[in-house]
């Protein structure tokens, strides 16, 4: 299944907190991983496959070989896995020591096209070594600042690629075997929707949740594509049912956002459906209105200074669910371990806005004088939450000014709240001396 347009259709319908949007996501989670695999076995069928005509190489050989192959393959990824797993999260956390979002993103980039470097030394593909070191960066604290940052270069490598795929199409043998692909496209969707919504129902998945997914994840993935393409340079495939198979992949990928909006309209079947006997409460129906329940609730603050601590203090003294946005990293290792609800990143982050669900947070705190990015994550914000209340930190009354010019609902200023705590004191120090005058 395509990752990258399913996440972007539940993101944009707000559903990936939903329980089919969190299945969807698990589902093409475990699938990606699989991917690894497959492009670890393309070398080893391309060496059955061609070591199948040729007389002189016997069966046992060729099983020995492909066994060698498939050892060596093994060991190699848990060597990279291991290595990257112990040296990735030590160079993220020096390159953002000066808090540079900028050296971070560098660091990251570099990570990547080392791993696809050294899988290509070992026999391996590029891709395999770029989706490693993906995988690596998603499991560490600074995953959402990275989304959010490599979001315009995804989609400008997304546009390119797909430009590429057409460029590989042959019109004329699309076009001769226009029928077969047509066909091909629908068995794909249909076998597909109907293994998908078995193994979900199996498994005690709710009706409703399983049919959605199901019709959400019928089509092929971008994925395939690049299994295709190193199946290509094996010659395992003719470049005739390469151009067939692409053309499958792309009629499914254009046919998803109509899989979506069916899906919708199909749910009320789930009514009509019984669900599996063996599983007395259908699971993920019940964690869907725990979700759904806890969510339009919280306040997101930026910044864990003096200032946003006070703040979230008074948050969990009132009982308000909170999340912080903090650019320290050391702040947020240390905060995490205590079990503070802490991400890393820069709040003016379309990416890191999305992850702290912005979309359904009754207010926005930000906690630092910083009038620029105050008003970068204010509109921001404000685009993916009409609703939201934004206040702010001004140093100025001129900031002030600026902030609530642009959407920010209120700015306090730094000098005026300590005067306003003075006042105060000041007060209740007159009081007590006017007590024991009278005294």
């Amino acid at each position: 299944s395509s990752t990258a347009l399913v996440l972007r259709l539940l993101t944009s319908s707000r559903e990936l907190v939903r329980g089919h949007g969190q299945l969807s996501l698990a589902i093409l989670v475990s699938q990606d991983l699989l991917v690894l695999f497959m492009l670890a076995a393309i070398p080893s069928i391309a060496t059955y496959a061609q070591g199948a005509s040729a007389a002189n190489i016997g069966a046992a050989h060729e099983a020995g070989v492909l066994t060698t192959k498939a050892l060596s393959t093994a060991l190699a990824l848990i060597v990279v896995f291991v290595a990257g797993q112990k040296l990735l999260p030590r160079l993220l956390t020096e390159s953002i020591r000066n808090r540079s979002t900028e050296v971070l993103l560098l660091a990251a980039l570099s990570a990547a096209l080392l791993g696809a470097f050294v899988t290509k030394q070992l026999g391996l593909s590029l891709e395999m070594g770029a989706f490693l070191v993906g995988f690596l960066l998603a499991s560490s604290p600074f995953r959402y600042q990275l989304a959010g940052q490599v979001t315009p270069l995804r989609d400008a490598c997304m546009a390119i690629f797909f430009t590429v795929l057409g460029m590989q199409l042959e019109l004329s043998i699309v076009l001769s075997h226009l029928d077969v692909i047509l066909i091909a496209t629908v068995l794909l969707l249909f076998l597909k929707s109907i293994c998908m919504f078995i193994a979900a129902w199996l498994f005690g998945v709710h009706n409703r949740i399983a049919i959605l997914s199901a019709l959400i994840l019928a089509q092929a993935g971008e994925f395939s594509l690049i299994v295709l393409n190193k199946a290509s340079h094996f010659n395992i495939l003719t470049p005739d049912e390469i151009s067939i198979v692409i053309g499958v992949v792309v009629l499914s990928l254009g046919l998803t956002p109509a899989l979506f909006s069916l899906s919708k309209r199909l749910a009320h079947l789930s009514d009509k459906l019984p669900s599996a006997p063996w599983i007395p409460a259908p699971s993920l129906e019940q964690s869907e209105e725990r979700l759904l329940s806890a969510s339009g609730e919280h306040v997101v603050v930026a910044g864990y200074g003096p200032v946003g601590r006070e703040i979230c203090r008074s948050l969990r003294h009132c009982g308000i669910p909170f999340t912080v946005v903090e650019l320290n990293a050391a702040t947020v290792n240390q905060e995490r371990q205590s079990g503070l609800n802490i991400v890393f990143g820069d709040i003016s982050n379309e990416g890191i806005l999305r992850a702290v669900d912005v979309q359904r947070a009754r207010a926005l705190v930000i906690t630092f004088p910083d009038p620029r990015i105050a008003m970068s994550a204010a509109g921001q914000a404000r685009l993916l939450n009409q609703e939201l209340e934004i206040v702010a930190r001004a140093s100025s009354i001129r900031d002030k000014v600026r902030l609530e010019a642009a959407e920010v609902n209120e700015a306090v200023i730094d000098e005026e709240a300590c005067a306003r705590e003075m006042i105060i004191f000041a007060h209740r120090y007159g009081r007590g001396t006017e007590a024991d005058q009278e005294a």
